[in-house]
Formats: C-alpha cells, sequence, structure tokens
C-alpha cells in the first residue's frame, strides 16, 4: 500500500496572510505552477488513483495533478480541512502574534475553531478509506497541512507534539508505504521522516 501526499497549491489570502480554515479562494500563478512541478515529479511513480478534500482550492489542485498524471480526481470529505473558528478569512498579522501559529498545541481549539484532537477520529477514518484506494494500486491525495499533520500522526503512531511541528512544504509530497514516511520535493530532493516546520 503506498499514499501519495500533497498539499493544495499557493492561494491568494495565502499570499495576503489570510486564515482560510474552510473557506477558499483561487490558487496563485506561482500556486498552480508549483503544483505541476510536483506533479511532474510525480509522473511515472505509478499513482493510479486521485483523490481530494472536498474545498475549491484542493479540487482546483487535484484537476492539475489528474491533467499530467491522466487521472480523474475524486472529493473525499474526510480530507477537509480543519475549521478556523471565529478566525475564518481574518488576517494572521491582526489575530496571531508574530512568530505564533493559529493552533499552539495538540488541543488549541482556535475562536471556537477545530482543533487537531477534533480531527483524530476523521484523520482514521481517512487513512482506512486511502488504504482501501491503495490497495488498487498507488493514490495520491491532495489536501491541507493542518489536517496533512492529523493524518501523519495517526499514520506513525508518533507523539502528538512531534506531529505538531511537521512542515509540509507545497513542493513536496510524503509516500506513506510500510508503516513508514518518506518525502520527495519537486526540486529533486528526497528523504525520510518528517520535514521540519518553515513559516510560509
Amino acid at each position: 500500500m503506498r499514499i501519495y501526499l500533497a498539499r493544495c497549491g499557493q492561494t491568494i489570502s495565502n499570499r495576503k496572510q489570510f486564515i482560510l480554515g474552510r473557506d477558499d479562494s483561487p490558487l496563485t500563478r506561482s500556486g498552480r505552477d508549483a503544483t505541476k512541478q510536483l506533479a511532474a515529479a510525480l509522473a511515472g511513480l505509478g499513482a493510479a488513483g486521485l483523490v481530494c478534500s472536498p474545498l475549491g482550492r484542493a479540487v482546483a489542485s487535484a484537476a492539475i495533478y489528474g491533467e499530467i498524471l491522466g487521472l480523474a480526481s475524486v472529493e473525499m470529505p474526510e480530507l477537509i480541512d480543519l475549521h478556523a473558528g471565529q478566525f475564518t478569512g481574518k488576517s494572521r498579522k491582526f489575530f496571531i502574534p508574530a512568530g505564533d501559529r493559529l493552533r499552539s498545541h495538540w488541543e488549541d481549539q482556535p475562536a471556537a475553531g477545530e482543533s487537531y484532537a477534533d480531527a483524530e477520529e476523521r484523520a482514521g477514518l481517512a487513512l482506512e478509506l486511502l488504504a482501501a484506494k491503495a490497495a488498487c494500486g498507488p493514490v495520491l491525495a491532495v489536501g491541507h497541512l493542518a489536517f496533512g499533520r492529523v493524518l501523519l500522526q495517526r499514520y506513525l503512531g508518533i507523539a502528538r507534539e512531534e506531529a505538531l511541528m511537521a512542515g509540509h512544504p507545497k513542493d513536496a509530497a510524503y509516500v506513506l508505504e510500510d508503516g513508514e514516511v518518506r518525502w520527495l520535493r519537486a526540486g529533486g530532493g528526497e528523504g525520510r521522516g518528517l520535514l521540519p516546520y518553515e513559516r510560509e
């Protein structure tokens, strides 16, 4: 069983440092280009299925992957991003101190939003569904940073604090296989384990 885990491309709201959560925003040109580059890096690696979060930015990114990989994408509601509560659509600079994160710990529910802990059951279900699809061949799942951390924590069984520090650059894909995780980047780099978080 092999699952490729990618994020949606950069959006206009990402670039302007707005909090999206389950809100939506169009992809930037840079976001589309980076998605194309990662799709090209994944081409030839045997992806046989393509699923995505139902949010528009993930659907648009999956369409790019699908065009390059020759796959039709299917929306998987379980992959939707964490809810950002009353911070949805707000500017980070006005609501989150510089250097801080939207969720400072695993159980943190920002402005009545969803915590990582709240999404654990959904992540477990998503992994079951992905595993079922991957039984027929490797599957690419296009999702989001926050929910992706929960997926990685559930898949690896690592400490929540470790998962909280995981990064997932938009030009990288995680490869989940045989209970381990490795990564590859559009620029050609690859390695094992989790990438460190870097502020975007």
